[in-house]
């Protein structure tokens, strides 16, 4: 009789939830089948940023994962252990300790090299947005299995959920406040509690701004910075003056 799989729900089909998905179909056993779905808020699997840039560390990963040469073909350039055109990360009290990337492709490139490394048998389902989950417990009160409720009212079961669905994750959330309803003083709301109110994002009153300056005018400035010999990403901190009517 053949072993009952274990189900694992990913809620993002993002990189993260496709490239875990990838590492289960590469460390799966054969005594200990898996029967994985991710599941994916949007219509189909999107990919948003002009471009990524894919650091030694990360490399490393996608060797192990037997992706390295499907990447390196994908690649806007071949990846290279030296330095080369890219982003280049300095602080601004030191003239060395430089860090560069190890190679920069399109995000789309990089989803449709997961996907091709994804197990026919797992399964994505598009258009599944998470709205809460729920513990489903046996009668003598242990953990029997999760319910995933989505917003198109389908409902499917998995031993194990794993968030990948970004910033505002809806598993995030019903995970804290579960735990809220279940360990914290019930007099104190959870946007208010210690530990549990760290579930929602809040913005933190800083804007980043990112803009180009022309090459011209840096040679006016500044004939030999380094800007001019190799891309170059300078951030800075400063309080910018805005006024209302």
């Amino acid at each position: 009789m053949a072993a009952p799989k274990f189900r694992i729900a990913i809620c993002g089909g993002g990189i993260g939830g496709l490239a875990l998905a990838v590492v289960l179909g590469k460390y799966e056993q054969k005594d200990a089948p898996l029967e994985v779905n991710v599941y994916e808020a949007r219509p189909e699997i999107a990919t948003f940023g002009a471009g990524l840039s894919v650091w030694q560390r990360t490399w490393r990963v996608m060797q192990l994962l037997g992706m390295e040469q499907e990447l390196s073909d994908a690649s806007v350039r071949p990846p290279s252990k030296g330095l080369g055109p890219g982003f280049v990360y300095r602080r601004g009290d030191r003239e060395t300790d430089t860090y560069n990337y190890h190679t920069v492709m399109l995000p789309s490139d990089m989803v449709g090299v997961l996907m091709n490394n994804i197990p026919p048998s797992y399964k994505i389902h598009n258009s599944k947005k998470l709205q809460q989950y729920v513990e489903v417990l046996d009668d003598n009160g242990n953990l029997k299995h999760y319910e995933l409720h989505f917003a198109d009212g389908s409902v499917a079961e998995a031993d194990i959920l794993l968030g990948a669905d970004g910033i505002k994750s809806a598993t995030r959330m019903c995970m804290y406040k579960l735990a809220h309803e279940r360990d914290c003083p019930q007099d104190v709301d959870r946007d208010h509690c210690t530990r549990c109110h760290i579930a929602t994002p809040k913005w933190t009153g800083i804007i980043v701004y990112r803009s180009l300056f022309p090459t011209e005018r840096l040679k006016e400035m500044h004939l030999d910075h380094q800007g001019l010999r190799f891309t170059l990403c300078v951030c800075n901190k400063f309080p910018f003056p805005a006024s209302t009517p």
